[in-house]
C-alpha cells in the first residue's frame, strides 16, 4: 500500500524520469528541448547545451541533488555516474576520462 507522504515523494523522480525519456528520443530538436527545459524548470533544474552535450544542473543551493551531461550524439549506452561531493578531484578527473569513451 502506498502512503500520500510516499507518492509525493516519488512524483519529482517520475516528472524527472519523463523528461529525461522524452529528452532521448531527439535531442537533436529545438522543440523537445525547449518542452524537456520547462519541465525541468518546474523541478528546480537548468537545462543547457552546446554543440556536443546536455546539461542539467541543479539550480537548488541546499542539498544539491547533481549535475546530469548527456552527449547529444552518443556512441554508447554507457551511463557515469560521480559520487557526491563531486569536488573529490580523483573521482572527477575518472567520470572525465570515461566519459570521453
Amino acid at each position: 500500500q502506498i502512503e500520500i507522504s510516499q507518492y509525493q515523494q516519488g512524483q519529482p523522480l517520475q516528472q524527472f524520469q519523463s523528461a529525461i525519456r522524452l529528452l532521448n528520443r531527439d535531442r537533436q530538436s529545438p522543440q523537445v528541448f525547449k518542452e524537456v527545459r520547462a519541465m525541468l524548470m518546474k523541478l528546480d533544474f537548468l537545462l543547457r547545451q552546446d554543440e556536443q552535450y546536455i546539461y542539467i544542473q541543479d539550480a537548488r543551493k541546499l542539498s544539491l541533488r547533481g549535475l546530469f551531461i548527456m552527449a547529444k550524439k552518443p556512441a554508447s549506452e554507457l551511463l557515469i555516474t560521480i559520487p557526491h561531493p563531486s569536488s573529490e578531484r580523483l573521482a572527477s578527473d575518472a567520470a572525465g576520462l570515461l566519459f570521453s569513451y
